[in-house]
């Protein structure tokens, strides 16, 4: 497989692999075992969204509430949220092991669909980009919104069935899920350059592969033209 450290950084390309899909498409396990191939950082994205829905729970704030909602706005700038290793520090503590509470899953989409919520969020998600360089980034709206110019876009698909065998422990997985595809701010959908899979009948493995291949192919395409516009004569 052509190393993926090897492709050509320039611009329009960002350094990133952008990952994006439904829930229990497989997008951690594949952002994972990718990561290990390819010797590149990854991020949640979905880790930020939970520290904040956190915060909010913890505060019992009230989301249909007109001046909640206005201090949330205020607050949301400082809020002290790093993520490093899969571990979630929220003003300095670590919430990690708090994030799939019922009272986090509870207010989630309401913060997920909050404008203020998900600029804020997305700036610290190019920051932590700026800060480890190379990454594998997976999210609901990473190669639309966050990353748009990212290097490689995958965006998996999965049944409603396959949802909700792979997360019995979110009763409302289907529901959430269909929440985000259908909200007006940054709804879950390919990019329009994504390459799109269905996992309900892949195997971790399956989807891996898949991936490397097309990864693959797009480093050596793209090395090809650039190694044209050059002048250069490429010996196969």
């Amino acid at each position: 497989m052509v190393n993926y450290k090897d492709a050509p950084w320039g611009a329009p390309y960002a350094p990133v692999i952008a990952i994006d899909g439904q829930a229990g498409s497989g997008k951690s396990t594949l952002a994972r075992r990718l990561s290990e191939v390819l010797n590149i950082p990854t991020l949640n994205s979905g880790l930020y969204y939970r520290a904040v829905a956190l915060w909010v729970a913890r505060n019992h704030f009230d989301l249909e509430d007109l001046a909640s909602n206005e201090y949330i706005a205020d607050m949301l700038r400082s809020l002290v949220i790093s993520v490093d290793g899969g571990r979630v520090i929220l003003g300095g503590d670590d919430v990690t092991d708090q994030l799939r509470s019922k009272e986090v899953q509870r207010v989630l989409p309401k913060v997920s669909a909050k404008p203020e919520v998900r600029s804020y969020l997305n700036e610290l998600q190019r920051l932590w980009v700026d800060r480890y360089g190379s990454s594998i980034v997976e999210g609901r709206d990473i190669g639309t919104v966050v990353f748009p110019d990212a290097y490689f876009k995958v965006f998996l698909t999965v049944s409603s069935d396959a949802q909700r065998a792979r997360r019995p422990e979110e009763a409302s997985v289907v529901e959430r899920d269909l929440a985000d595809r259908k909200r007006e701010v940054a709804p879950t959908i390919p990019a329009s350059d994504a390459v799109v899979w269905d996992t309900t009948s892949l195997s971790p493995e399956d989807v891996l592969e898949t991936v490397q291949t097309a990864l693959a192919t797009k480093v050596e395409t793209i090395c090809h033209n650039l190694s044209y516009e050059r002048g250069e004569r490429v010996v196969k």
